[in-house]
């Protein structure tokens, strides 16, 4: 099957041809007359009458706007269809053509046909007109105020950029096309792209100069998937990438050349937590602006393959101060530090922790003796301190070694005295209650105000989520809301004033506490993927961010 080529001026994007139904053969000898006969059928097989017909030589290209031309191409023949559906075109000479059979009006198709030279009629068989296909994508504009077209090798069709760099292409038959964009500017070397397949009634988008390979997903908030009913803003969906959906031989070493973008072409911003081509494993979080709720239809694409792209990972973008990230860690780091993935730089240093595998990339291991991680200069004046009922979430996913009784762990906070996560030891004789998951905030000589849930258990990851919106409290495991009322712990020590000195901190209290804490609480276990945020996260991010996160991704479909 030969290709028919999409070209665009200035910058080329290269398409192969669409064809749905092959020439027939004939017999004699063709001496520049021979006939090419056909018929057109709607998809139930019904004639359809009345429909233009245009054959043009497989080479043919329109000529750009700005050329004037005096006389049309002798090679170019029109008809329509007859009562029946059929056509002739008479007069042909041998070589390779394109028959384009297009009712203006929503429904069109495309046929190859070859004319032998021993031909006198080639016959071809019905084809049916399906749903306009389309193509869209960006065109990088090279030179300001120099115009640019999209144009079809082998179709009539010149559509121009826009001033943003787009251009679609809306009325054409379902195929195979190559793309190429050029420049009225004849010294712009054209830049040739990749085939792309479009298909009926859908629009393709077709990948950015430069590019080769692209891949759609879908984020499925649906009851099919996610299951999350309402719209999420500013949300960081996790990517995965493995050997059996992605070949990591066609893109650079790390990841440099991957980019995302959203259906109508806006670039996504994106972060690469760990790439790995040897094992054929990748984590990447890109930022979308809103994930739709209730919708399995939700499309971004992924474009990889070009071999001088420069690395565009940004996690300051992906985690946004301005959107409420104030503190990211991802904890996958094999070193001494633990990076901040937000553009407060709230880096830690690690203190007896090791990596080990985690639920997205790796995570860092703590021995619940002199185990933990401290974010320096997080005190007091920091973007991670918050009043009293304040509006702020604190979130990680955790994995506890083992749970001894009485025995309390801290996962992350910002000291005894202002809020915190923690796995809370109890000392009673059932074995499903000896431990429980806490966020609990302090409160100026009034004791702490918990919410906790029963049981914690070790042994699998857990996502545990504590939120303070004003004076409500809310505790998330998992995904789904265990608490809304938080209660107040009594201990007698109601003198003792709020301290919002300490940094945060990650896996123990960074200082010996009273006897009623137990000391620095070391934690036991992994732990991975803490975050703290300036704004109360409602029950739909939280359960969105489960279902993303987990083992098992919900969200995201290939």
């Amino acid at each position: 099957m030969r290709k028919l080529l999409l070209y665009t001026l200035c910058i080329p994007v290269l398409a192969a041809c669409m064809c749905t139904s092959l020439a027939g053969g004939g017999s004699g000898t063709n001496t520049g007359n021979a006939k090419v006969v056909g018929k057109i059928v709607d998809r139930d097989g019904e004639a359809v009458a009345g429909v233009p017909i245009t054959l043009r030589p497989d080479g043919y290209l329109q000529a750009p706007p700005w050329e004037i031309v005096l006389t049309a191409d002798p090679k170019i023949r029109e008809t329509v269809t007859g009562s029946d559906g059929s056509f002739t075109i008479d007069s042909v000479p041998s070589g390779e053509y394109s028959i384009e059979a297009n009712d203006s009006g929503g429904f069109a198709v495309l046929l190859q046909c070859t004319v032998f030279e021993d031909e006198q009629v080639a016959t071809l068989g019905a084809a049916a007109l399906d749903p306009y296909a389309a193509v869209a994508g960006i065109a990088a504009v090279t030179t300001p105020g120099v115009r640019q077209y999209v144009q079809v090798y082998g179709l009539e069709r010149c559509v121009p950029v826009d001033s943003t760099g787009n251009y679609s292409i809306g009325n054409l038959p379902a195929g195979e096309y190559a793309l190429r964009i050029v420049c009225e500017d004849t010294t712009i070397v054209p830049v040739t792209l990749l085939e792309q397949q479009v298909f009926a009634g859908e629009t393709t988008r077709v990948p950015p100069a430069g590019w080769l390979f692209s891949k759609k997903m879908h984020l499925n908030t649906s009851a099919t998937g996610a299951d999350v009913p309402n719209d999420v803003t500013n949300f960081p969906v996790l990517v995965r990438l493995n050997s059996a959906r992605f070949d990591f031989s066609q893109v650079q070493g790390r990841g440099e050349d991957l980019r995302f973008v959203k259906t109508d072409g806006t670039p996504l911003f994106h972060e690469i937590e760990r790439w790995d081509s040897a094992g054929g494993a990748a984590e990447v979080w890109v930022r979308v602006d809103t994930v739709f709720g209730d919708n399995s239809t939700q499309l971004i694409t992924m474009y990889w393959g070009n071999p001088v792209a420069t690395g565009a990972s940004k996690s300051a973008a992906v985690f946004d101060t301005a959107a409420g990230f104030q503190g990211v860690w991802h904890l996958a780091a094999t070193g001494d530090t633990a990076p901040d993935a937000t553009g407060n730089g709230y880096d830690g240093s690690g203190y007896f922790t090791s990596p080990v595998k985690g639920i997205i990339g790796n995570a860092q291991h703590f021995n619940g003796t002199a185990s933990y991680i401290r974010m320096e200069g997080t005190a007091p004046e920091s973007r991670l301190n918050f009043p009293m009922d304040g509006r702020y979430s604190v979130s990680a996913w955790v994995y506890h070694d083992t749970l001894t009784d009485s025995v309390t762990y801290l996962i992350a906070g910002k000291g005894e005295l202002q809020y915190f996560l923690k796995t809370f030891g109890l000392a009673q004789s059932t074995p499903d209650h000896w431990h429980q998951w806490e966020f609990t905030e302090y409160h100026e000589n009034d004791n702490w105000r918990a919410v906790t849930y029963t049981p914690a258990v070790a042994g699998t990851w857990t996502y545990i989520v504590g939120v303070k919106d004003g004076p409500d409290q809310f505790l998330y495991v998992n995904g789904e809301l265990v608490v809304e009322e938080y209660r107040v712990i009594g201990t007698g020590q109601d003198t003792i004033p709020r301290d919002t000195t300490d940094d945060f901190s990650i896996g123990a209290f960074l200082r010996p506490v009273e006897e009623w804490d137990q000391g620095r609480a070391f934690f036991n276990g992994a732990i991975d993927e803490v975050g703290v945020a300036s704004v109360a996260r409602n029950a739909d991010w939280v359960k969105l961010s489960y279902m993303n996160q987990k083992e098992v991704d919900a969200l995201v479909q290939w």
